[in-house]
């Protein structure tokens, strides 16, 4: 036959049983109230027991730490949901050039403090022409463009729903232009060269026809065997003027009148 409880025993276990029903709305409560229900219990409990039933003492304890832990974790703050972002921004011109042997790192703004960038997109329109990723070290969002070859991309980032402007890129290849252009700095310095000398030799050639000294012209008449300095000496009809070897070499002599 089993043993009956103590009153005062009985209290007991119902103080234990109220202490951890009460511990979620206050711990201290509950806590004293199981203290006093355990000694209750202990104390007025028959001195010849059963060792399981001294364990129960320990069971009632273990339970409210159980509750206690339950209770503040039901308590925790709730998790902290970071604002949305409804604006971004590249914080540079509208059109950029870049060098295809540099890089180029753009700063972003976002319009909200606080706001998670992970699901922010960055993009090139054509990946052939540059690549355009983005740089979270230091606790800053940033994009870089990358350079694969001459030519004109746009970049723009996004999140969900909100796009920045986007930015249009050129890559440009200083070294090729520059080897171009002093190439045709050079054929223009050898045309120009070219067009000095000639000139030179047309003016050369110009100078030595007035330096070099006229022929004397005569007049011969229509018949006859003279040449003359004047067309009105003997009277001659119709003169033709011609250079002097001329005159001589078709067998004119020269006119005593007037040479």
């Amino acid at each position: 036959m089993k043993p009956q409880l103590s009153k005062l025993e009985a209290i007991g276990w119902g103080l234990l049983a109220f202490g951890i029903l009460l511990t979620p709305v206050s711990a201290i409560l509950g806590l004293v109230l199981v203290i006093i229900g355990c000694i209750c219990t202990l104390k007025n409990a028959p001195k010849v027991k059963p060792l399981y039933k001294r364990a129960r003492i320990y069971v009632a304890g273990v339970l409210w730490v159980v509750v206690v832990l339950g209770g503040m974790t039901n308590n925790a703050p709730p998790p902290i949901t970071p604002p949305t972002i409804t604006s971004l921004t590249l914080h540079c011109n509208s059109s950029l050039e870049v060098d295809i042997e540099d890089t180029k790192t753009i700063s972003i703004l976002v319009s909200e403090d606080g706001a998670s960038t992970e699901n922010v997109t960055f993009t090139s329109s054509d990946s052939n022409v540059l690549t355009f990723t983005a740089d979270r070290t230091n606790d800053t969002l940033s994009g870089i463009i990358t350079p694969k070859a001459e030519g004109t991309a746009e970049i723009m980032i996004s999140a969900g729903d909100v796009e920045s402007a986007p930015v249009t890129v050129t890559i440009v290849d200083s070294e090729r232009i520059a080897a171009e252009e002093a190439a045709k700095k050079a054929a223009e310095e050898e045309a120009a060269r070219k067009a000095a000398e000639e000139a030179a030799k047309e003016a050369a050639e110009q100078q030595a026809v007035v330096q070099q000294p006229q022929e004397e012209m005569v007049w011969i008449p229509q018949s006859g065997s003279k040449y003359h300095s004047k067309s009105s000496c003997s009277g001659m009809n119709s003169p033709q003027q011609v250079p002097l070897s001329q005159a001589i070499s078709n067998g004119y002599e020269p006119c005593k009148r007037c040479y």
